[in-house]
């Protein structure tokens, strides 16, 4: 169920049926500051949206630290003008300390009352105060203080009182913190207690997610040594010296079902101190790549037990039609085999770079176990993070030596050398680079039937890949490709379908990670960029077709236009409409967002543009006049200074962002009316594209064309972006290609690319310059990978005859091959199925690019 639809059924409708006499109700969300910040901001904006509609009793107290990313919600209408803000900061010193001590006066009588004679009053009106004092106004320290007076082995609260009040550190909390550290590990203490303390204390602080300590004793459990065990020498060792900082569920308890409940940090601040070198003393300080790198040597081990099929699944079954998966899961990938699966690319990423341990693990691990990490990612319905996880892998394996910190644990002190280069190994570069383009070209059967990875997948890898040479001995043997077997990756990385009609604009988020279609459909859809995987639903308000799409240069707004002479802006990150629609007397044909983020400028088809305050949807003095055709394309200067506009009147023009003023004549060479403009990172020169089938080059500066036309399309030039780095060109046309250009001289980059069935309506760079993401009337979203020039090797069929039964086999709408009507067989990619054909036992492509399976040794 969608966050929205949790939020209407579980929150909205039920507080609907509050009366106007009914008594007030409070909803109180705690720490909104330590929530996952994409899914605080979706609940503050529905919350925001839902004031109008509650009953008036209804009150909403929300309690934070002041972060940026919340205040920006706060600042922003409807909820601007429903909220009041009380800040502690705001109140007088001595009503915080009031509130701090009555705090105390309820907690501490109670909690000691089996250790001193009198607890009535205890510690007595005087100490009271002078804790309150101490603690500063933050009742975090208050809390730690209650928890280390009356912890498990203090004997005398008196004496550990005296010594709090007695501290006189430069931070109070600090100070609090480090004699809880000095109490749990002495400087005395055996050097092989510390190195345990270190383990968990620091698996704690860098674990992805709270884990409890039956999974952190399974993955910090020395070989040869007993779980339950060592489980109980983490808690008499470890964790019940840390009982003021940590919850630790269970921890007087030998029930087993205790350990199921995870540890958890009861504030943040420990953390914050832990990792500071500046503020923690301790033998305890945490180094985090350290940490990391002990994590994921942990992962790397308890991968070793991973297999093929490890929960027994029948091949011809979805996922979601296995009814005890749930259950296989749990007995045959415990949890920290399970933690270990989804989190070690991060272990990974965030140990030191050049660590050569690190590398030997990640070669070990790239050689055995890529193909059945994959399948517990796939049963853990974890497959489409996959590509991330191995992009991370990838870019450490790959990062140059760095200078390595090496920490000697009896000595308790560090020292940095120079590392000896690590031997290249091109072998397992090339497997996570091939398990990467795997992931993307066969997410749909590796994520909804994980048996279909050897099934299907591996079946359809090219042949003179890596990963095939590694592991395509795994592949099902009862079907074989016996001709057409591609041999190298397409350089399309991935095909999106999910509208319902043709698409007409595309953008990307700065960060390279988000792409945005719009359609003939009327509707905006976000991808994740590195996958392909549709994020969400279709985003619906529109009600005619998409014409143009831009990103804020945070990456945190959309804003479309569209036939319906409207502007929309978006939610990035959650898909919601911001504010009302931008209405104009025409159609919008383009649109474009100021590099600061604060001003959008739009084109219309009566020929004008408009400014718009970008936080507001405002328009921003009067529309821009200069052009006697319909405005077909608009571009921003990098400094934000000037706007260049392309026209139905086959010119372009300059214009001054903050007046509106033309700077300067038309500019005149196109013989046809210009559809696209960009202008170069360094902002010097204009690149145009136009229906006359050519492209041209401009001096920003003065308006003067560079150069001749650039000519190498067969029809009109419908799109244009510039590289990241400025030094190319690419151009999409009416004629179905794309085309590659050096911005500098304006000569054709090779052959123009074919990869549409309709024209290219837009195309872009993705941030790091390495593809080009295109979009098609023929309703595809194509991510390219332009620096690669292979292709698909040309393949031919053979007609083979059978005696069997010419019905046997069927593709179902999924795209599944079915034996029967019943069992699936393998599937089939969505470009191929138009063109499948069957011969009894032999499956044809019916293309002379596409291969032939042999399915006569398949057994229902």
């Amino acid at each position: 169920m969608a966050p929205s639809d949790q939020f209407e059924k579980l929150i909205l409708d039920p507080l609907q049926y509050l009366g106007s006499t009914d008594p007030t109700l409070v909803v109180i969300l705690d720490a909104m500051d330590e929530c996952d910040q994409t899914y605080a901001s979706l609940l503050l904006k529905l919350i925001g949206k839902a004031f109008g509609d509650l009953p008036s009793a209804v009150k909403f107290f929300i309690t934070t630290r002041g972060e940026p990313w919340l205040q920006s919600h706060y600042d922003r209408e409807p909820m601007k003008s429903h909220l009041e803000i009380f800040s502690l900061g705001d109140e007088k010193k001595e009503d915080v300390e009031n509130d701090i001590e009555a705090f105390l006066k309820a907690e501490l009588p109670e909690l000691v009352e089996s250790l001193v004679e009198d607890a009535s009053d205890w510690p007595g009106e005087e100490k009271r105060k002078a804790l309150a004092h101490k603690s500063q106004g933050l009742f975090i320290f208050a809390s730690t203080a209650v928890r280390i007076i009356t912890d498990f082995d203090v004997r005398d609260p008196d004496e550990e009182l005296d010594r709090l009040l007695s501290s006189d550190h430069h931070s109070h909390l600090d100070g609090i913190y480090g004699q809880i550290l000095e109490r749990a590990c002495p400087k005395t203490i055996n050097p092989k207690v510390v190195k345990l303390f270190r383990d968990v204390i620091g698996a704690l602080v860098v674990s992805r997610e709270p884990i409890n300590i039956h999974t952190l004793a399974s993955l910090l459990c020395p070989n040869g040594t007993q779980l339950q065990s060592f489980i109980s020498v983490v808690r008499l060792k470890v964790l019940n010296y840390l009982q003021a900082v940590l919850v630790i569920p269970g921890v007087n308890a030998i029930e087993q079902a205790a350990n199921a409940q995870p540890i958890q940090f009861i504030h943040t601040s420990f953390v914050d101190y832990l990792t500071d070198a500046t503020r923690c003393e301790s033998l305890l300080l945490v180094q985090l790549s350290e940490q990391h790198e002990r994590l994921a040597a942990a992962c790397f081990r308890a991968m070793e037990s991973l297999k093929r099929n490890i929960c027994d699944l029948d091949s011809s079954l979805l996922n979601s039609e296995v009814k005890d998966l749930d259950e296989r899961i749990r007995e045959r990938i415990p949890p920290a085999l399970q933690y270990a699966c989804v989190h070690i690319a991060t272990h990974v990423s965030q140990s030191a770079e050049g660590n050569q341990d690190m590398h030997s693990l990640v070669v070990k691990f790239a050689k055995e176990r890529l193909i059945y990490w994959l399948e517990g990612l796939s049963l853990m319905g974890r497959a489409h993070q996959g590509v991330t996880m191995v992009t991370s892998i990838e870019k450490w394996f790959k990062a140059p030596t760095a200078e390595l910190t090496l920490v000697t644990l009896n000595a308790l002190s560090t020292q940095s050398i120079t590392a000896e280069p690590l031997e290249s190994d091109d072998v397992t570069s090339a497997l996570l680079s091939d398990l990467r383009r795997f992931i993307m070209e066969f997410i749909e059967p590796i994520a909804t039937s994980t048996p279909h990875i050897y099934s299907s997948a591996l079946l359809l890898m090219p042949s003179e890949t890596e990963l095939s040479r590694q592991y395509g001995y795994l592949a099902d043997s009862h079907i074989k490709v016996i001709r057409g077997c591609v041999k190298e990756w397409s350089r399309a990385l991935w095909t999106a379908n999910k509208h319902s009609n043709g698409l007409s604009c595309i953008a990307i988020s700065p960060d390279g990670t988000i792409i945005v279609s719009g359609s003939i459909d009327y509707t905006l859809r976000m991808w994740d960029a590195r996958t392909g995987v549709a994020i969400g639903g279709a985003l619906e308000s529109h009600t005619s077709t998409l014409t143009c799409l831009a990103l804020s240069p945070d990456g945190t707004t959309i804003v479309s236009g569209s036939y319906d002479c409207t502007l929309r802006m978006w939610d990035a990150r959650t898909g919601v409409a911001i504010g009302e629609a931008m209405e104009a007397t025409s159609l919008v044909s383009c649109v474009a967002i100021s590099p600061d983020g604060r001003a959008i400028v739009s084109g219309y088809h009566d020929n004008t543009l408009q400014l718009w305050d970008a936080r507001t949807g405002v328009a921003i003095g009067e529309a821009i006049k200069g052009h006697t055709g319909s405005v077909k394309c608009v571009a921003i200067s990098p400094d934000g200074t000037t706007i260049v506009s392309g026209s139905g009147d086959d010119t372009l023009q300059r214009w001054d962002a903050r007046t509106g003023v033309a700077i300067g004549d038309a500019m005149e060479g196109h013989t046809d009316r210009v559809t696209c403009v960009a202008i170069s990172p360094d902002g010097t020169t204009i690149i145009s594209g136009s229906d006359d089938c050519t492209l041209r080059l401009w001096d920003a500066r003065t308006g003067e064309a560079i150069g001749g036309a650039m000519e190498g399309h067969k029809d009109c030039v419908n799109c244009i972006a510039i590289s990241p780095d400025g030094t190319m060109i690419v151009s999409g046309s009416d004629d179905n290609t794309l085309q590659l250009w050096d911005s500098r001289t304006g000569v054709v980059i090779g052959k123009r690319i074919k990869c549409h069935t309709d024209p290219v309506m837009d195309a872009a760079f993705s941030n790091d310059g390495k593809h080009i993401i295109s979009i098609s009337s023929d309703n595809e979203t194509l991510l390219w990978d332009h620096i690669n020039q292979t292709v698909l090797s040309d393949m031919m069929l053979e007609e083979v005859l059978s005696s069997m039964p010419r019905d046997i086999f069927e593709l179902d709408e999924g795209g599944w091959v079915r034996h029967s009507g019943d069992r699936r067989i393998f599937w089939v990619p969505i470009d191929l199925r138009a063109d499948l054909v069957f011969r009894c036992n032999i499956m044809t492509l019916a293309a002379q690019k596409l291969p032939i399976f042999d399915v006569s040794a398949y057994v229902a």
